[in-house]
């Protein structure tokens, strides 16, 4: 059935037989065509001495020539194609598919600048055939799949997914065009992503972290109530009676007691990581800053920030994924009327990365909980940034991520009465990227609906462990499983993993929470398939 569709200023036909006029096509040789572009594709050696036979009938036919070409390519001989393609392109000038084969063939050299000499500025055929006012579906959608290619290939992913989309509605019955250009544009974009995670790895500001110290000790504590040490013993899992029964004893003498378990993870850590790391014999640092939470023993706030202005390796070890997903509650609530105690800690030097963002999803979160502390919050921020903008890069202080997290956190307030001290950050190169992107990027975002992060549920102690244990993957036994569907080529061969069959599993290694999400979407697993998977 022939169809036509009036589109960009020109008509799409469907006429299997438009171009045959133009391509002095007999009715006999259109009886043929399928069955010959059947032997180009298949690429067989008899097929040379048909076409010539066929070309030498037909010579101002210049499809038979492409079936031609795509013979040789078929069978591995390039240079002959690229040879009969010259030809073409010589004898019949105006034949799109001659041209495409070119833009190809500079493609695939990535000499990208050359296919709009061949194209047209824009690759558009109208701009490539003005005197035209109808063209074939098959060249319509030949040319956006190239277009797709060329803005992938420069690096133009606006554009490029502009021409994608219309390559997907304009040509259902076209599928393998619009996934091999829909495969290039996500390997382009992962290159891209590449280079600029590079690049601006190399221009990022990160402190020296302050190194642990090695310890002598092995003797634990002697605690008031005897209890505490069953801390030692579990992980998240851990029966509820404990921490109730805990939250029961006298106030003062229990508080002291799970200040003595947050300074004998410091003091032993030596010891520590010489035994083999086990969940069950590494939580206490966590079950003790809920408690101390629970009990609103503000006063031990202090002993809380100590452990996060340890070491790299004291985060892994004792905290692990809850640094990033459960340490902006506690840090809240001790913290909501205590705030220069954490704008003390953001000026700290040699502080781990992530303990500092803590800080910040702490103040962002009191924000859409506590609405009248908004200029308190934004304070805290403003003072941040003016000393981040000051500070000498030789105190070991400045962290481009971080920095990048307080404008993030602007965002999510919306709050724009910083945008001048942003911008002298930016200019001084003292904001990574990564975070919000450019300065150009913030801008935009400060007016359009942005939201990096939402506002997250405060819980009682015993109903964050709940919920915990219920969302967090590694203490479900189940693996996961998604639909292949999820996956896109290129994807397993970075993850390491083979997705054979219908379904992919994981079964071994826990996914934190704030890790990227294994389908490869790109998003962090707790914004992606935790919930999914649940």
């Amino acid at each position: 059935m022939t169809e036509k569709i009036e589109i960009f200023g020109y008509n799409i036909t469907t006429d299997p037989n438009f171009m045959d006029k133009e391509n002095y096509m007999t009715d006999e040789l259109s009886r043929e065509m399928e069955a010959l572009h059947e032997i180009a594709l298949k690429g067989k050696q008899s097929g040379i001495k048909k076409f010539h036979r066929l070309i030498a009938k037909h010579p101002k036919n210049p499809q038979l020539k492409n079936y031609l070409s795509v013979l040789y390519n078929s069978m591995g001989n390039i240079e002959k194609a690229r040879e009969v393609n010259n030809w073409i392109v010589k004898e019949h000038p105006n034949y799109l598919f001659a041209k495409l084969n070119v833009a190809h063939e500079h493609y695939i050299n990535e000499e990208f600048e050359k296919i709009p000499e061949i194209l047209g500025k824009g690759i558009e055929l109208k701009t490539l055939y003005p005197e035209r006012d109808t063209f074939h579906i098959a060249e319509v959608v030949s040319i956006l799949q190239i277009a797709v290619f060329y803005y992938g290939g420069i690096g133009d992913f606006d554009q490029a997914e502009i021409r994608l989309n219309m390559l997907e509605e304009l040509a259902p019955d076209y599928p393998s065009y619009y996934e091999e250009a829909a495969h290039e544009l996500m390997m382009h974009r992962m290159e891209g992503e590449e280079k600029r995670f590079e690049e601006e790895y190399k221009n990022r500001i990160t402190p020296v972290i302050t190194p642990q110290k090695k310890t002598t000790l092995i003797t634990s504590p002697s605690f008031k109530h005897t209890i505490i040490k069953d801390l030692y013993a579990f992980g998240l899992d851990i029966d509820k009676a404990i921490l109730t029964t805990i939250v029961e004893l006298p106030r003062e003498e229990v508080v002291a007691d799970l200040e003595k378990v947050l300074e004998d993870s410091i003091k032993r850590f030596s010891y520590f990581t010489e035994q083999e790391w086990e969940e069950e014999n590494t939580q206490f640092v966590l079950h003790s800053v809920f408690l101390l939470t629970e009990l609103e023993a503000y006063d031990s706030l202090d002993a809380i920030l100590k452990t996060l202005q340890q070491s790299e390796e004291y985060m892994e070890w004792f905290y692990e994924d809850s640094l990033t997903e459960l340490m902006w509650e506690p840090l809240l609530k001790m913290g909501k009327n205590q705030l220069d105690k954490l704008f003390d800690f953001m000026l700290l030097p040699g502080v781990y990365t992530s303990s500092k963002i803590q800080i910040l999803e702490a103040i962002k979160q009191l924000v859409f909980h506590f609405p009248q502390m908004h200029d308190e919050a934004v304070e805290l921020y403003n003072k941040s940034l003016q000393f981040y903008n000051t500070a000498d890069l030789k105190n070991n202080v400045i962290d481009s991520d971080v920095i990048g997290f307080i404008v993030s956190g602007l965002l999510d307030i919306k709050e724009t009465s910083l945008i001048p001290l942003i911008a002298e950050l930016y200019e001084k190169g003292r904001v990574s990227l990564g975070i919000c992107g450019s300065l150009e990027d913030v801008k935009h975002s400060f007016i359009e609906e942005y939201r990096l992060h939402e506002k997250e549920e405060l819980m009682p102690m015993i109903e964050r462990y709940e919920e915990t244990l219920a969302t967090w993957h590694g203490y479900n036994d189940d693996p996961i499983e998604m639909p292949l569907s999820y996956y896109q080529d290129g994807i397993d061969s970075l993850l390491g993993e083979e997705s054979i069959g219908t379904s992919y599993k994981r079964e071994e290694k826990k996914v934190g929470r704030n890790e990227p999400c294994p389908c490869g979407s790109g998003k962090k697993y707790k914004k992606c398939c935790l919930n999914k998977n649940s």
